[in-house]
């Protein structure tokens, strides 16, 4: 399973840094938003896609934003979450 992850997300960096130089690819992807209440306050998320569930986490340094790259080539196979 650990190779298994480790493969796919060298194929995810691979995809990413090749595709980054078309926009259009990146910006093709419906998004939803919406909040979710969670213990006394709110989460912001964005879902795109349909397929089989991923969800993108951060490590708490960071915001959702780290996986811009990554969310709209995922969405196109996947269904994709992202919060923070």
């Amino acid at each position: 399973m650990r190779n298994s992850l480790i493969i796919f997300c060298l194929m995810v960096s691979a995809t990413t840094y090749s595709l980054s130089q078309y926009p259009e690819v990146l910006n093709s992807v419906s998004v939803d938003t919406g909040y979710v209440l969670v213990d006394g306050g709110k989460l912001f998320y964005e879902l795109a896609g349909n397929g089989m569930n991923i969800v993108l986490l951060h490590d708490g340094m960071v915001n959702r934003e780290i996986w811009n790259e990554q969310f709209p080539l995922l969405a196109k196979t996947y269904r994709v979450v992202r919060y923070d």
